[in-house]
């Protein structure tokens, strides 16, 4: 039973619908379709930032020229926000290519993941070439992430690392800062890497854990630019 779940865990569909492909298949307008796969914040991007695009747009002189190779001003304003030291931050093509990257220079075989998931989760794990040991949360308890069990099943797996994502997609619970704390701590304990996609936490930035990243060996906090400004059609 436990391959089986594995197996459909990691055959999940990639996320972000291909509108257009799906609009000519089905000879429908692309605008008249809605991307349930997308969870963008619903009050659209923010006027200041369509404001800045535009003057981008129509600077030829900036258009022309290569960008940063290491991203420096995007690290720096982005360390600004977070409170971070910029030099501890890496900047990249969308979440899930930095979840992979994450997950690379971790050098991780074993992987335990908490489920329901974000799809991209196991297919990064197995472009690695890692087994993805998925863990129930309880459906009952609103799918709420249990310290306890959740540490229990990370010995039993002999997992290496741990991802998790706070707050959850698709099911939005949401784990508090004290429980995380105890988690990386207790993970840490057992020599086992951590990382947090907190691609929602904008809306609960007090759970983040992106300063204790900063200082804590072996966790790793992934953010996203694109679904609190509803933006995903923007890269790095």
């Amino acid at each position: 039973m436990a391959a089986d779940r594995q197996r459909a865990f990691a055959q999940l569909a990639v996320h972000g619908g291909d509108l257009d492909a799906v609009a000519a298949r089905y000879g429908v307008a692309r605008d008249g379709l809605l991307d349930f796969s997308a969870n963008l914040n619903p009050l659209g991007p923010p006027s200041s930032l369509l404001a800045e695009l535009a003057a981008a747009a129509g600077d030829t002189a900036a258009l022309q020229r290569y960008p940063e190779p290491d991203g420096a001003t995007l690290r720096a304003a982005l360390g600004t926000m977070l409170d971070v030291d910029p030099a501890a931050v890496v900047v990249g093509n969308g979440a899930a290519a930095l979840l992979e990257l994450a997950l690379a220079a971790a050098g991780v075989r074993r992987c335990l993941v908490p489920v329901p998931a974000f799809s991209e989760d196991a297919r990064a794990l197995r472009a690695l070439g890692a087994a993805c040991i998925p863990f129930a949360l309880p459906r009952e308890r609103d799918f709420e992430l249990e310290a306890d069990a959740l540490l229990a099943a990370l010995r039993a797996s002999r997992a290496d690392a741990l991802l998790l994502t706070n707050p959850n997609n698709p099911t939005g619970a949401l784990a508090c800062a004290a429980t995380l704390d105890e988690v990386v701590a207790r993970a840490s304990r057992l020599g086992t890497h951590v990382i947090v996609d907190e691609a929602f936490v904008d809306y609960v930035p007090e759970a983040s854990l992106a300063k204790r990243a900063t200082r804590t060996a072996g966790l790793t906090v992934v953010r996203s630019l694109t679904k609190f400004f509803a933006v995903p059609a923007l890269r790095v």
